[in-house]
């Protein structure tokens, strides 16, 4: 027995003068070069070295850097996580930990884009086939923002329920004020009119009444490529197409064209100069506003309080006869544009789509296939005719039920049973505007 416990003992020893070696090879190392010839002659080194100093306190930065540098896996890991908590700077440490964590938090995302599971809908199939590119651009965002996650859950669950209803899918981001001229042009509408207004938000703000034939034509002209594209003036209202991607980071890497992208930093390319009177006034109600814009312009000012972050990201889903009637694919300017599957160029909305869905990888260059709704009266901007259109943002909670509890007040208020649209003036109703 006791001869046993002096061989044992003595492997212990020798077990620890070997890693002390390893370790002192690396520490007395004089220059990037000597660590590096004796992590080629044994990579296990490093693990002796942070064995005999797990703190890496004792050792100079540009060793601790050229063992960062070398180390691999899971290693290369735990020494981030010494690094970091030193709070040592430097960009090869920092974009490894941002890389790396960025990556974590993508893969688990919730529910966004499930591994184990086949691939439904459109943002699952073009996840699949530009993996690396969306990662790359939108892992750090997703680590960081735990709002942003939200959203893009919120759009991908409802994205699945449409596909389910057999329907096609598109994102369109644009500035967070669009909601607000959008949601109080529903609310002038339906008082109006006199119809209730579900799963839409306008896209233009136009009176019901229009020329049927004009806007048809003008329809069917972008439909068959005989125009030159939508174009795009100061406040948005005149452009002809809206511009969507046909999963939620597509176009990732192509900025100017990405909807995550444009959503996450509220741009696009419109400078919405729109007042609330011009909304009245479109729908010939502007003798309303003298009395109501006190509150009209509070409404204003708690909408821009809710978020002053974040876009407004806008889903469309098109029914099969939709999207044959107002969706094409398009180029940068807006004019139709063909779609290249298997090598063959084709112009049919539905066959681009079924492809992305089913065999992304089918098509030239998938991540950055565009589309375009062809946006006239007598379809895409009727709201009982057009696509579905479900807005989603993150709001600030407490600021954002101040704003829903005033817009409540003004729809009660304009809502009233005396009111009559049919007058314009104070003297023919004998009001005291």
């Amino acid at each position: 027995m006791k001869k046993i416990l002096r061989i044992l003992l003595l492997a212990l020893l020798v077990s620890g003068v070997a890693k002390q070696s390893l370790a002192s090879q690396l520490h007395d190392a004089k220059n990037q070069h000597e660590v590096e010839n004796v992590l080629q002659k044994n990579p296990n080194a490093i693990n002796d070295f942070l064995a005999t100093n797990p703190n890496l306190k004792k050792t100079p930065y540009w060793l601790n850097k050229t063992i960062f540098k070398q180390a691999t896996g899971k290693t290369k890991t735990k020494l981030a996580d010494i690094l970091q908590n030193m709070q040592v700077k430097g960009g090869l440490l920092r974009n490894f930990i941002q890389q790396k964590a960025g990556y974590l938090a993508l893969k688990k995302f919730p529910e966004a884009f499930p591994n184990q599971i086949k691939a439904i809908t459109q943002s699952e199939n073009h996840f699949e086939v530009c993996k690396k590119t969306v990662k790359h651009y939108f892992s750090q965002h997703l680590r960081k923002n735990k709002d942003a996650r939200k959203v893009f859950k919120q759009i991908l669950d409802k994205e699945k329920e449409e596909h389910e209803k057999g329907c096609y899918t598109f994102v369109h981001a644009q500035k967070w004020q669009w909601h607000f001229l959008a949601e109080t042009f529903k609310l002038l509408w339906e008082i109006k009119y006199e119809e209730q207004i579900d799963n839409y938000q306008f896209l233009r703000f136009l009176p019901k009444e229009h020329n049927a034939k004009k806007e048809k034509n003008k329809r069917e002209n972008a439909l068959n490529g005989n125009d030159n594209g939508g174009y795009w003036s100061n406040n948005g209202q005149e452009a002809e197409r809206l511009f969507m991607n046909y999963a939620l980071f597509a176009n990732s890497g192509v900025m100017g064209r990405c909807s995550a992208w444009y959503w996450l930093r509220d741009h696009d390319q419109s400078n919405p100069n729109i007042t609330v009177y011009d909304l009245l006034k479109t729908l010939d109600l502007e003798h309303l506003y003298e009395k109501h814009k006190t509150k009209f312009k509070k409404l204003e000012k708690l909408h821009k309080k809710a978020n002053n972050k974040y876009g407004n990201i806008l889903l469309l889903s098109f029914d099969q006869d939709q999207l044959k009637e107002c969706v094409i694919p398009a180029e940068g300017g807006g004019r139709r544009n063909a779609a290249y599957i298997n090598g063959k160029s084709t112009y049919d909305v539905k066959e681009i789509v079924d492809s992305l869905r089913n065999n992304p990888s089918s098509l030239r260059r998938p991540n950055e296939v565009m589309f375009c709704t062809v946006l006239t009266q007598d379809y895409a901007l009727d709201p009982h005719k057009g696509p579905g259109i479900y807005a989603f943002s993150h709001t600030e909670e407490k600021q954002y039920k101040k704003y829903k509890k005033l817009w409540q007040e003004i729809k009660q208020d304009l809502e009233q049973p005396n009111w009559n649209w049919n007058f314009r003036k104070e003297e023919e109703c004998g009001w005291d505007i």
